[in-house]
């Protein structure tokens, strides 16, 4: 998530406003859930005001998570390949096995 904003240039407070938006409007409709943020797959900008949003709404502790994945536009128009998405899926849920949400 965050690579359109990135792209369009989003100011650090625009952008971090809106992730805890929607980050309250996934907590509305689905509770208490883990949320798991993914980046990088075509690149990491606003990477740390991603982790600044977090941060305020509580980070882990909250059960709000990062994950980078491998950046690679190798699919064309600065997109990420299939061979890419199906290392990012084990990457994701390698990591979803790991904090225990799932076997």
């Amino acid at each position: 998530l965050g690579i359109n904003d990135a792209t369009f240039s989003a100011n650090s407070n625009t952008y971090i406003t809106g992730v805890k938006t929607l980050i309250g409007e996934v907590r509305n409709i689905y509770g208490n859930v883990p949320i798991i943020w993914a980046y990088n797959s075509m690149r990491a900008d606003h990477r740390q005001h991603t982790q600044t949003a977090l941060n305020q709404l509580g980070g882990e502790s909250a059960g709000l998570y990062m994950l980078e994945f491998i950046a690679n536009t190798g699919g064309g128009n600065g997109h990420p390949s299939a061979d890419a998405h199906v290392v990012d899926a084990k990457i994701l849920s390698d990591f979803i096995k790991t904090k225990g949400f799932m076997e």
